[in-house]
């Protein structure tokens, strides 16, 4: 194979499909001021706005030769995505508001526990403000857990969600009324395939691409000339291409009315509605 031209026409392609989503994404600046995440809309806002610039840091990696960095980035990329499409395109709108309040109560927990335990491990003097820091932090996630609860409560309507999974904050639940959480959770894979990931590609991210993130003797296996690392880069651009035009196509869908003022490309929509339907 010509690796080299095959290259740049997924670079064009990424390109261009990097420009379209930052083209939908500015449908959205009116979020921009919002700042209650209690809202899911601007969550989701927030949740975009940080993942976005990571296709900018994907693309420059890609013209480098580091492998490791650039399969992590996809990694990351494609666990932030399939977060993204669950609590936007995933069973019922009022499923996906109870694992949003779940998502936010996750973290409201998580980060005073961390919080403790690196305070508690800490040997060297930090500065007063740090503590000072903390503790703001950790009363207002004392605050943030209240109203979680209240919300996630005074959401349920014909979903009844199993106290175990509010306890557990288990945004990940399959079934919510099933009480052992040990079971009752999707993993990431089964994440990729409920986000239309062909099940062969969430194979691969789980086991495969897992060995680079983690540094695993799998990732310094494999040669090092450059026809042996051009296929990386050329499927890191391709699939990630792919995961911008089902982004796009999600907020034609979550965002209706502040999208439908964007002018597509034509050639971007087809690529987008061929992957929503039939990505293979």
């Amino acid at each position: 194979m010509d690796y080299e031209n095959e290259y740049n026409e997924s670079l064009k392609l990424f390109i261009a499909l990097n420009i379209e989503l930052k083209k939908a994404f500015s449908g959205l600046i009116h979020l921009d001021s919002e700042v209650s995440l209690g809202l899911k809309e601007v969550g989701i806002y927030r949740h975009l706005q940080k993942l976005i610039p990571c296709f900018d840091i994907l693309l420059s990696v890609s013209k480098s030769d580091s492998i490791q960095s650039l399969i992590t980035l996809q990694r990351m990329i494609v666990d932030n995505y399939t977060i993204f499409y669950l609590l936007t395109s995933h069973s019922s709108k009022e499923e996906q508001t109870l694992r949003y309040y779940l998502y936010l109560l996750d973290a409201a927990i998580s980060r005073p526990k961390i919080i403790d335990q690196f305070a508690k491990g800490i040997k060297s003097d930090l500065p007063e403000s740090a503590f000072v820091n903390a503790k703001i932090a950790k009363n207002a996630d004392i605050i943030a857990e209240k109203n979680l609860k209240d919300k996630i409560k005074a959401t349920q309507k014909s979903i009844i969600l199993a106290n175990e999974i509010i306890e557990r904050t288990n945004w990940k639940f399959k079934d919510s009324i099933t009480i052992n959480q040990n079971k009752n959770r999707y993993s990431w894979k089964d994440l990729y395939t409920i986000s239309r990931i062909p099940a062969y590609h969430a194979e691969m991210i789980q086991s495969y691409n897992s060995s680079y993130v983690h540094g695993l003797g799998m990732s310094i296996m494999g040669g090092r000339e450059k026809k042996d690392i051009y296929p990386f880069k050329i499927s890191s651009l391709d699939f990630c291409s792919v995961l911008m035009s089902l982004i796009i196509k999600i907020l034609t869908i979550e965002f209706e009315e502040e999208i439908s003022k964007i002018e597509f490309n034509n050639n971007t929509i087809e690529f987008m509605n061929k992957n929503w339907n039939d990505w293979r």
